[in-house]
């Protein structure tokens, strides 16, 4: 809910300020999501069922989300390297 009413006063993910904070909230939700098994971007779904309670989000709705997917999908991309990376630095460190 709290992503969903920053989205509608203005704040887009970024590298600072509140865009910070929102980026850090809506990784934190999905990795939250990751751990109770659910494998698909979900806060998509949820993000839908905010904004059809809360009837002054229905203006950003389509800004939201495209901003949800992308942060979505860019965590998830950024997560797989790393992972990647992490394995072949023990597998390199153990074979020596």
């Amino acid at each position: 809910r709290s992503l969903c009413f920053s989205i509608a006063d203005g704040a887009l993910p970024s590298n600072e300020g509140r865009g910070y904070v929102l980026r850090r909230m809506l990784r934190r939700a999905a990795r939250y999501g990751r751990t109770i098994g659910l494998t698909k971007p979900y806060l998509k779904d949820l993000a839908k069922t905010v904004i059809s309670e809360f009837s002054i989000l229905t203006i950003t709705f389509k800004l939201w989300l495209a901003i949800l997917f992308c942060e979505n999908e860019i965590m998830l991309i950024t997560e797989k390297a790393i992972i990647s990376n992490v394995f072949f630095i023990v597998l390199n460190f153990y074979q020596r």
